[in-house]
């Protein structure tokens, strides 16, 4: 979250009421709300988001471009995620601008983003920037897939993420990607290795077609 004003020693509202903290108004990176925190406690944790917006009750928390955000941030930051290999593992970060949701969004906003899309970076080898992402649908991706045999590392993370996000089989999702259920099989569950920003199946399965 960003400062915007320091408010000093202060008593909190609740609790321990013998003991002063440094407090600070704080921008929620998410909703663009101001709320009073310890500085401390923000600086611990990282927060990015208030309260509110981290337990989904506001803010922009349910959206589908919400939930795109976060499994980028994971994919470029998380070792525990199974796409870190291919992106935080290889050097692959988001922008610091992209850090604050709010600015991913207005940025995705400007630039054409409805839920039909999926983010690809230009450049597989570059970081996630304004000037190296597009929003491309995933219908095209599936023509560009067919003709040129082989699918990017952002489309497979987007596959997974679709599965993960609906009730849709693998088989539906394949047949409407371009893909045979056999090579779906082996996205969704990472049995697949990355050269030069393209993904070639290694687990049981055809290959993409």
């Amino acid at each position: 979250m960003k400062v915007i004003e320091e408010l000093g020693m202060l008593y909190p509202e609740t609790g321990n009421l013998t003991r002063k903290y440094r407090y600070a108004l704080y921008e929620c990176g998410t909703c663009g709300k101001h709320h009073k925190n310890k500085v401390s406690r923000v600086k611990i944790n990282n927060f990015k988001e208030c309260n509110s917006c981290m337990r989904t009750k506001h803010g922009f928390s349910r959206e589908r471009l919400y939930t795109t955000w976060t499994n980028m941030k994971g994919r470029c930051y998380t070792p525990s995620d199974k796409s870190y290999v291919n992106y935080g593992g290889r050097g692959i970060m988001v922008c610091a601008e992209w850090l604050e949701f709010s600015l991913f969004r207005t940025w995705a906003l400007s630039n054409g983003y409805t839920d039909t899309l999926t983010i690809e970076r230009k450049k597989t080898e570059d970081d996630y920037t304004p000037d190296n992402c597009i929003w491309i649908p995933m219908a095209k991706q599936a023509q560009n897939k067919r003709n040129s045999n082989f699918l990017t590392e952002d489309e497979a993370s987007e596959l997974c993420e679709v599965y993960a996000l609906t009730d849709i089989t693998q088989k539906e999702l394949g047949k409407r990607a371009g893909y045979g259920e056999g090579t779906m099989h082996c996205i969704i569950r990472g049995k697949y290795h990355i050269e030069n920003g393209i993904v070639y199946i290694t687990g049981k399965g055809k290959s993409p077609s």
